[in-house]
Formats: structure tokens, C-alpha cells, sequence
């Protein structure tokens, strides 16, 4: 019997065992190995079916990319789950862009529509609908805005029953700065995000962060960051 010997004697140049052991060490570096991800689409109905979502309150996050002509199309969803009784509470709005007339993107039983936008540049900008119900006031030092590297609102929603609760919505682009690398930018989006997190840990209320962060999460390095802080 003849047996053929291997195409590279070689190990260096052997691919099924390079990639074997490139992927071992991505499995001993993956950050994810003791957390359970499980995300879910729903459609509209499918909603319905899930454990007390008509005696819950639901919170929506949403990148817009522009709000202005987007807004119609937000407000049919809107309308559609308030008809089928799901009462959602809040609304964070990232990349509203710039918005001129407030006062014509009103969604019937909510507050006027509250917002930071850019100075000096188009696009990004952060934003919320709260519930007519909720009384709000924005919170400046958990407010920190820098056009496309760390663009944030936070509210404390005071709810009739006396109960607070601050929610954040948070923008980073991921385009490009004049005279900054982007490894500068992803490090004042990390120093900013530290103290957004320091400042709202000595609120010691419940808190919530929405956001649109153009991170990706499977680069381990800074995901160790997030997960540190």
C-alpha cells in the first residue's frame, strides 16, 4: 500500500493546523465564553405574546438617521403599538440630525420632543419622547456632547408613583475627525463613557443607556475595557 505524504512537511506552512490554533486562542480570548447572548426579533404581533408586555412599560431605542424624514414613519410605528395597547414609556433617538422646528415632530401623548444637536456640523445628535405622564429634567453633568465622538443626553423621568429612574441616549459616529486618529477618538469616547457611568453610579438611582455606538463588540481589547469599567 502506497501512502502519499503530506502536501507541507512543514508546520509553519500546514493551514489546518495554523487555523486550528489561531481559533483556539480566539476561544481563550473571547470575552464572551461565560455570557448568554440571545437576541430576539419581533414583529408587531408577536409582541402581544409575550409574558405581561400589555401591564409592562416598554422602552424603545431607535437610530433615526434623521428625524425630520423619518418622523412620519416613526409615528404610524408609534400609533400602531399604542392601538394594540403596548405603552411605550420611552422613545431615545440617536442621529436626529438636525432638527429646526421641534414643534412639527410632535407624537401625540408625549412631551415635546427633547434633544441635543451638533453646533457647526451636520448629522448625529441625540434625543428623547417621554410619555405625557413622566415629568423629566435633563441632567447637564451626565450631559456631555462632542460632535461625532461622544454625543449624549441623560433625563431623570419622575413617574406619578414617585418613581425615578435616569435614561441616557448616547451617539458615536464612526466617521472621521480632521487632525484626529481614530484610536484618539475611540479614547476620548472611552474617557468620556467612564465618567458618564462614575457620575451615574453615585446618582444611585436605576439607570439605562441607549445607544448607538459603532463598537465592535468582537474586538476583545476594548470590549475587556467596557466590561472593566
Amino acid at each position: 500500500m502506497n501512502v502519499q505524504p503530506p502536501i507541507n512537511i512543514n508546520p509553519d506552512l500546514d493551514f489546518l493546523q495554523q487555523f486550528s490554533n489561531s481559533f483556539d486562542n480566539l476561544q481563550f480570548d473571547n470575552p464572551y465564553l461565560t455570557v448568554k447572548i440571545d437576541g430576539k426579533f419581533h414583529e408587531i404581533d408577536e409582541l402581544l405574546r409575550i409574558d405581561n408586555i400589555l401591564e409592562s412599560p416598554v422602552y424603545l431605542s431607535i437610530n433615526v438617521q434623521s428625524l425630520n424624514s423619518k418622523f412620519e414613519c416613526l409615528n404610524s410605528f408609534i400609533a400602531d403599538l399604542v392601538s394594540k395597547k403596548i405603552n411605550v414609556e420611552v422613545i431615545a433617538i440617536q442621529e436626529c440630525w438636525n432638527i429646526e422646528y421641534a414643534e412639527l415632530l410632535q407624537i401625540p401623548g408625549y412631551h415635546p420632543f427633547i434633544f441635543h444637536q451638533r453646533e457647526g456640523m451636520r448629522g448625529g445628535g441625540v434625543g428623547f419622547y417621554i410619555k405625557e405622564y413622566i415629568s423629566f429634567e435633563i441632567v447637564q453633568d451626565c450631559s456631555h456632547f462632542e460632535n461625532k465622538i461622544f454625543e449624549s443626553i441623560t433625563l431623570l423621568l419622575s413617574h406619578p408613583c414617585n418613581f425615578k429612574i435616569f435614561v441616557t441616549s448616547l451617539y458615536r459616529s464612526n466617521g472621521t475627525l480632521p487632525n484626529i486618529s481614530p484610536n484618539e477618538q475611540k479614547r476620548r469616547f472611552n474617557v468620556h463613557f467612564d465618567g458618564l457611568l462614575s457620575k451615574l453610579s453615585q446618582k444611585r438611582q436605576k439607570s439605562f443607556i441607549f445607544s448607538d455606538s459603532n463598537i465592535n463588540l468582537l474586538n476583545s481589547e476594548l470590549m475587556r475595557h467596557l466590561m472593566n469599567i
